[in-house]
C-alpha cells in the first residue's frame, strides 16, 4: 500500500510545499489511509461512503490534476521525493503532539489547528488553514533540534519558562482541582496537598499569582499527546486507521500556561500492562481502551527547565499508588 514511499523522484516541486492546500481526500489517497492523528483525515473529515461509490481511482485521478501543477505530484498522483518524505511520519506509529483536543461526534467543533507526528528521528505537521474549505498544508519540521520551536511557531505558543519552583502532584481526578486553583482555594489546595504528600510551594504560588493576574489567565493553551509506538493500524478495510492497541498506549491531555512552567495534565495509561485481556468473560473481543483497563488521573506539574515537546513527550505509566 505504501511502495511510493520508496519510491524516488527526482523532479523539484514548482511550489514550496507549505504553500499548497491539501483536502482530506487529497490525503487520505497519498497516505493510504488516516494520519497518526485523526486530524486531516477521520471518519468525520473523509465521506467513506462516497468512496465506496467512486472508489479511491477517481479520488487519486481528481488529486493529480489539481496537484500535478505544483510539482508535487506527477500526473498519476505519485508524489515528489519532499512530499515522500514529509508524508512519511504521519501514518506511523510514533508521538502525536497536537495543540488541541479531537472533537468526538460530527456535530462537535475540532478543537485543533495543528496536528504533530513524531516517528524515529523524522516529524511532519499538519495545520488546518482558515476558512470553510481552507484545508490542510503540510510543514516538515526538520532537524530534532529545531522540532519544538517549529511546532510552537505553527501553533502559536511561546517558549516555556521555567517555574520558580519544580513541583510534581500526582492525583486521582477531581472535578474541584482545577476551579480551587482559579479561586486560589487555599483551603481546598493545602488539603490536596496533604493527602498526595506535597509542600505545595509551587501551587501556592502559583494559584495566588493566576487569580491576580488576568494576562497569564489568558495565555492558557491546549497541548494533547498521544504515545502510540506500541500500538497497530488496522488496515481490515483497505485502509488505515490509527488505533490505540497496543499496552504501552499513553496520553496527555494538558492545559499549559508557558509563562509560568505550569502544566495541569490529564493523563491516561493501561492500569496493568501485561495483564490486559483480550477477550471479555462471555468471549467476545475487547476493543474499547476503557474496557482494557486504560484509566484517566491528575498531574499537576510546574518544570523547572526543557521545552514543551520534552514535556509532552514524557508520558506517565500509571501510579503504582492508585492501583
Amino acid at each position: 500500500m505504501f511502495g511510493f514511499l520508496t519510491r524516488r523522484h527526482a523532479a523539484q516541486a514548482a511550489v514550496p510545499l507549505p504553500r499548497v492546500r491539501f483536502t482530506s481526500e487529497d490525503l487520505f489517497v497519498l497516505l493510504g489511509g488516516a494520519d497518526a492523528g485523526q486530524f486531516a483525515v477521520d471518519e468525520y473529515t473523509v465521506d467513506f461512503d462516497r468512496l465506496d461509490r467512486e472508489g479511491m481511482g477517481v479520488w487519486r485521478r481528481a488529486m493529480a490534476a489539481r496537484l500535478a501543477p505544483t510539482g508535487l505530484v506527477d500526473s498519476a498522483g505519485e508524489p515528489c521525493d519532499a512530499l515522500a518524505e514529509a508524508l512519511y511520519p504521519l501514518n506511523k506509529p510514533g508521538v502525536t503532539v497536537e495543540d488541541g483536543s479531537p472533537r468526538m461526534s460530527a456535530g462537535e467543533r475540532d478543537g485543533r489547528t495543528v496536528s504533530a507526528a513524531f516517528y524515529e528521528g523524522r516529524a511532519t505537521a499538519l495545520r488546518r488553514e482558515p476558512g470553510r474549505r481552507g484545508g490542510f498544508t503540510v510543514h516538515p519540521l526538520g532537524d530534532p533540534a529545531g522540532w519544538d520551536e517549529r511546532f510552537r511557531e505553527l501553533a502559536g505558543i511561546p517558549p516555556i519558562v521555567p517555574a520558580p519552583v519544580q513541583e510534581r502532584i500526582v492525583c486521582r481526578p477531581d472535578p474541584n482541582i482545577g476551579e480551587s486553583i482559579i479561586r486560589n482555594d487555599v483551603a481546598y489546595l493545602r488539603a490536596l496537598c496533604a493527602r498526595y504528600g506535597s509542600d505545595g510551594r509551587a501551587l501556592f504560588g502559583f494559584a495566588a499569582r493566576l487569580s491576580s493576574d488576568r494576562a497569564l489567565r489568558r495565555e492558557v493553551r491546549s497541548v494533547v499527546s498521544a504515545d502510540l509506538r506500541d500500538s497497530t493500524f488496522d488496515e481490515s478495510l483497505g485502509f488505515t486507521i490509527p488505533t490505540p492497541t497496543g499496552e504501552q498506549w499513553r496520553t496527555k491531555c494538558s492545559f499549559v500556561f508557558p509563562s509560568a512552567g505550569a502544566f495541569m495534565t490529564s493523563a491516561g495509561a493501561f492500569k496493568s500492562p501485561g495483564e490486559i485481556p483480550a477477550r471479555s468473560t462471555d468471549g467476545s473481543a475487547i476493543k474499547s481502551p476503557e474496557e482494557r483497563g486504560f484509566t484517566e488521573f491528575s498531574v499537576i506539574d510546574f518544570v523547572s527547565g526543557g521545552t514543551l515537546l520534552d514535556y509532552m513527550f514524557d508520558f506517565y505509566d500509571y501510579p503504582e499508588e492508585f492501583r
